[in-house]
């Protein structure tokens, strides 16, 4: 992995990444946090979630973000990892995931996920677990339900 930190970052860092993850969003439609139920469908009504936008720096420079937010049922959702296409295959996904799922359990959370095909093996790494098969969105990106179990801690 290169020299990087994580920090914490606000919504409007995050967007311009977010945009390129959800290219059919505008700043005005991005959403701050996810109503998606673990598994499928979504809450009728999600009250004042407690949210953390990550992002991860190398040489001054953010590179790559990811999200953590609570949800009614006791759970976290990671959401919105980008990391740009010039530093992948570095570690710094993982890195960022890992910062996210200590979130979560420091809040006695187990966490889980909705990752692109392209992304999946970064989460399994990060010790996710597959909970779905394959579900095509209507954008044609293929998703699976992930899940983190507070017992699998994996070293970083």
């Amino acid at each position: 992995m290169i020299d990087a930190r994580i920090s914490e970052i606000s919504f409007e860092e995050i967007t311009p990444f977010w945009l390129n993850l959800w290219w059919w969003h505008t700043p005005e439609t991005l959403e701050r946090f996810s109503y998606m139920r673990f598994g499928g469908g979504h809450f009728n009504e999600v009250k004042d979630p407690e949210i953390a936008y990550f992002g991860i720096q190398s040489r001054g420079e953010i590179v790559g973000v990811n999200s953590i937010h609570t949800l009614p049922d006791g759970t976290c959702r990671s959401r919105g990892l980008w990391v740009d296409p010039t530093h992948r295959g570095k570690g710094l996904g993982f890195a960022l995931l890992h910062h996210s799922i200590g979130w979560a359990e420091n809040r006695g959370f187990w966490s889980w996920s909705y990752p692109r095909e392209s992304s999946l093996d970064t989460y399994l790494s990060a010790g996710y677990e597959s909970s779905s098969d394959w579900i095509v969105s209507e954008h044609g990106i293929k998703n699976k339900f992930v899940r983190k179990s507070l017992d699998k801690l994996v070293e970083i």
